[in-house]
């Protein structure tokens, strides 16, 4: 597959034309069919109009044009906030293909930019400590973006909340007025608000009967 013209592009890209249609899935393609590549991954290959890429020669400059976008993609998404690494990947995913996208949330790791020990640490403290979450919440929510099981669940342990004090803060600062003059149906609503925190029933339920003195409520 011979290079037949390069065009200069918006956006750090050239545009290419070859003098074969190419079928490779990854490839990013513009209006008239020329193959678009991040313009430091081309020009580091030292490729020219004239040049034949055999099949690898093309993959590899397709996953290298890909790779240099997803990182500076990478590097403008942690100018904004933290991500863990498979948060960063699943994100850069839709957008550069997989490959590129695993690359590059790997290089952050490398530059030391992504730590998701820290990372777990940090959002542990944010998820109870402000948000009000469940321990048992904070750890699911640390397992969907992508953080070790054991290691969410260690990270979560080291805020060292008690859910049933939790909910009593809770309680005390959004729900005390209401359970006081509301009834079994102003309990229910609490227990429902408190449950989306996720919040176990049972811890629910011992710590609003101790403000009701009701303890077969839910019986």
């Amino acid at each position: 597959m011979k290079i037949l013209k390069i065009h200069t592009r918006r956006r750090s890209l050239y545009a290419i034309a070859f003098d074969e249609l190419i079928e490779n899935e990854e490839a990013k393609l513009d209006e008239s069919g020329y193959l678009l590549i991040d313009r430091t991954a081309f020009d580091e290959t030292g490729y020219a109009v004239g040049r034949e890429l055999c099949d690898d020669e093309l993959c590899e400059l397709i996953f290298r044009s890909a790779y240099y976008r997803a990182r500076e993609r990478a590097f403008y998404h942690l100018s904004r906030r933290d991500f863990a690494k498979k948060e960063m990947a699943d994100k850069l995913r839709r957008e550069f293909g997989d490959s590129a996208a695993k690359a590059a949330a790997e290089r952050m790791v490398e530059l030391g930019l992504i730590n998701d020990e820290s990372y777990a640490k940090r959002y542990a403290e944010i998820m109870l400590n402000i948000k009000q979450w469940s321990p048992s919440r904070a750890v699911r929510e640390l397992v969907t973006r992508g953080i070790d099981r054991d290691f969410a669940k260690s990270a979560v342990d080291a805020v060292n909340r008690d859910p049933k004090d939790m909910i009593r803060q809770l309680i005390d600062k959004k729900y005390a007025q209401k359970l006081a003059t509301g009834g079994l149906k102003a309990a229910a609503s609490v227990s429902n608000s408190l449950a989306r925190k996720g919040y176990l029933f049972s811890d629910i339920r011992a710590v609003i009967g101790e403000y009701l003195n009701e303890n077969e409520l839910y019986d």
